[in-house]
């Protein structure tokens, strides 16, 4: 099953006050506490397009999806790169637990991917 999880996507830009955030960048607070508590039945194509703005996204990022208890899907099915089985970690929390010797190369590394087209 397809759901949306705007939840894991705040982790991971390191939001730490995702309601606030939404709040100031114009979504309902009703709208903001589905998001949050991953209890969207539907979002309108302009909220889609805002949050991948904010994001820096696509819509692909907005989903994650559990395979249901029927059928299998192939190995190659495209639906296969939104199973996402595990938490997102905050990058704040993920830099946190890295030595300060190695954050020089994070700078780096974190640089070469910004500059990829």
């Amino acid at each position: 099953m397809l759901y949306y999880n705007i939840k894991r996507l705040l982790a991971l830009r390191g939001i730490e006050r995702p309601r606030v955030f939404l709040i100031k960048n114009g979504f309902a607070s009703q709208t903001t506490d589905n998001f949050i508590t991953n209890r969207v039945v539907h979002i309108k194509p302009e909220q889609i397009e805002k949050l991948c703005v904010l994001f820096n996204c696509t819509p692909n990022d907005l989903f994650t999806w559990k395979p249901d208890g029927g059928a299998p899907v192939p190995e190659n099915h495209p639906l296969k790169p939104l199973y996402r089985d595990t938490p997102a970690k905050s990058i704040a929390q993920l830099v946190r637990d890295i030595p300060a010797e190695k954050l020089g190369r994070l700078e780096e590394m974190i640089s070469e991917l910004k500059n990829e087209e």
